[in-house]
């Protein structure tokens, strides 16, 4: 879903690309400015910050999408703190993943949702996600699960 608007002369491009810090994250582009807003997809002041509106599973694969609006000159700024570069989304987009994938471990081991914030390895401290780790625990039950090959 995308739009794009003249606003005096300057063309402006505005999609929804994915949900992950809520479901309504919009990201802009000001390709002539080779900028991105990109809201709290990516911050820059602090971790970004896991609440129980947000969708950890979907996050790292919304910014991968906005890593692929960006050029290795493109600016990408953040709903908090100062604009990023490239590299930068890169390394919050992994450090989400990460986030994802370790939370799925323990649920696959059978740790209890009351449990995993004292038992995981997290990319990020506790205290910037853990609002929301139930919500991304409960909505493991929506992701497909992964699918293996017979092994006879």
């Amino acid at each position: 879903l995308a739009a794009a608007f003249d606003l005096g002369g300057r063309r402006v491009e505005v999609a929804h690309v994915g949900r992950g810090h809520t479901g309504s994250d919009l990201v802009v582009v000001v390709p002539d400015a080779d900028l991105v807003v990109v809201g709290d997809l990516v911050e820059s002041a602090a971790p970004p910050s896991l609440g129980p509106d947000s969708f950890l599973h979907e996050w790292s694969v919304t910014v991968d999408s906005v890593i692929g609006l960006m050029t290795g000159a493109t600016r990408a700024l953040p709903g908090h703190g100062d604009p990023v570069d490239r590299p930068y989304v890169y390394e919050q987009r992994g450090r989400l993943a990460g986030i994802a994938t370790e939370l799925r471990r323990l649920a696959e081991s059978g740790v209890a949702a009351d449990d995993v914030a004292g038992q995981g390895s997290w990319a990020y401290p506790l205290e910037t996600f853990a609002p929301g780790l139930a919500v991304a625990y409960t909505q493991l039950a929506q992701v497909a699960p992964r699918r293996t090959l017979p092994l006879a």
